[in-house]
């Protein structure tokens, strides 16, 4: 699970998730739960081709800004890294 949350900012927020720079979407694997000042990523079975790097990116009418973490699958223990 990652956690994208706002430190500041005006509404209305857009959240979008990339990985490895690929915008994501909803699927049998992946859930995107938003809400207004936050947004939630949960992929519900870790695998190994889950790897790679996951962004955040936050946007409204005055702007934008992102955040980027690693996630590291290694045998059958993943490393999660929550972003704040």
């Amino acid at each position: 699970m990652f956690v994208c949350s706002i430190l500041s900012g005006s509404p209305p927020l857009t959240f979008i998730w990339l990985k490895n720079g690929v915008s994501l979407t909803e699927s049998d694997n992946i859930k995107i739960t938003n809400d207004d000042d936050l947004s939630v990523l949960t992929i519900k079975s870790v695998k190994y081709h889950n790897n790679g790097n996951y962004t955040c990116l936050v946007k409204n009418p005055q702007g934008s800004d992102e955040y980027t973490a690693p996630l590291f699958i290694k045998g059958k223990v993943a490393i999660f890294v929550v972003i704040v």
